[in-house]
């Protein structure tokens, strides 16, 4: 089948009809006729209708939820760290500066003196004072007094201090015979007490007990 082409002649003067798809020229004078080729289907009004915008839906995104947390949060224990406690350095204390007993490779005599005791009453405090001339010896004390049956003390063996000087107290039992009573200090440089090559010197005097 073979598709057929319509002509259109326009000659002056001449008029073609007035429906679609024609047109109705006016030739310019003098001219001759011009010949017009309509395209396929006739011709297109000119008329365009007016373009509708189509509608552009706008989409919403909603934020993601992400995963909810469940259970309540574990709950931590504070650790105390340990406290270092400050080192304290420990103060010395004052004490009594021992006075080492006198060597007898370094003494070869030694002198004891020994004021009168002060007078005592039975049951009283007595008190013997003695001063050596090396500090460092060993003293030792004896009273022979008389008593109604109460035994006579036995004194400590004490050392001379720096200066040389000893002492010893003691309190006097109620039974005591009211008397003047001989009282001896002795001191020794070196030990043992027992060793009659030490040397070592006393002294005697009398306690009031009245």
């Amino acid at each position: 089948m073979t598709a057929s082409t319509s002509v259109a002649v326009v000659t002056a003067g001449s008029t073609l009809g007035s429906g679609p798809g024609f047109l109705t020229p006016t030739p310019p004078s003098g001219g001759d006729a011009v010949q017009i080729t309509p395209p396929a289907g006739g011709l297109v009004p000119t008329d365009t209708p007016n373009a509708t915008a189509a509608p552009t839906a706008t989409a919403t995104l909603k934020p993601s939820a992400g995963p909810k947390a469940t259970g309540s949060p574990a709950k931590t224990t504070p650790v105390a760290s340990p406290t270092a406690t400050p080192y304290e350095t420990p103060t010395a204390q004052a004490t009594d500066t021992p006075v080492p007993v006198a060597s007898p490779a370094n003494t070869t005599s030694i002198q004891v003196q020994m004021p009168a005791p002060a007078a005592v009453k039975p049951g009283s405090q007595a008190t013997v004072q003695a001063t050596t001339s090396v500090p460092g010896a060993v003293c030792t004390l004896t009273v022979r007094y008389r008593t109604a049956g109460s035994s006579i003390p036995q004194f400590p063996v004490e050392t001379a201090d720096a200066n040389g000087a000893v002492a010893w107290s003691w309190a006097v039992a109620q039974d005591v015979v009211a008397g003047d009573w001989p009282v001896t200090v002795r001191c020794q440089v070196g030990l043992p007490l027992d060793d009659p090559n030490l040397p070592f010197a006393f002294a005697t005097n009398l306690l009031s007990v009245h």
